[in-house]
């Protein structure tokens, strides 16, 4: 392991003797308009791919719990309430693993709770669409018996 550490040692050193060649005359300039355009284009690129990888994470997580919905139905299993622990049990947990001070609590607790809030919102979507599924599921089954 100490080789190892030697080689990396020597690999900076050189590193160091190189760029002190090169950097000299190189000075940083702003970047230029093409280079801001590029730049605020890949944002939105990142966006945008990050808004699909989302909408595609929800249609598959429906698809999951359409699944889950008919195994419920079909042996007569309830839905759990997902009751579990509080997020201040959770944090205070974790602050006592970890060591976190008090502003790193808080952090993490705020970090949670966002995180809470956006799956419940997915979570809340994807039940609508369930129970609009079901509705549909009702309506066609009455109507297949008049």
């Amino acid at each position: 392991m100490a080789s190892k550490l030697a080689m990396l040692a020597k690999i900076a050193d050189f590193k160091d003797f190189t760029s002190s060649f090169t950097d000299q005359d190189d000075k940083k300039e702003p970047p230029s308009e093409k280079e801001v355009k590029a730049g605020e284009k890949e944002k939105e690129a990142q966006r945008l791919a990050e808004e699909e990888r989302r909408k595609r994470h929800q249609k598959e997580e429906y698809q999951r719990e359409k699944k889950r919905e008919m195994i419920r139905q079909k042996y007569g299993i309830a839905k759990p309430s997902g009751k579990g622990k509080e997020t201040k049990e959770q944090v205070d947990e974790v602050a006592r693993e970890y060591g976190l001070d008090e502003d790193s609590k808080k952090q993490l607790h705020a970090k949670m709770n966002q995180d809470a809030d956006a799956r419940q919102v997915t979570k809340d979507k994807i039940d609508k669409k369930l129970e609009r599924r079901k509705q549909k599921m009702d309506l066609k089954e009455k109507c297949q018996v008049q």
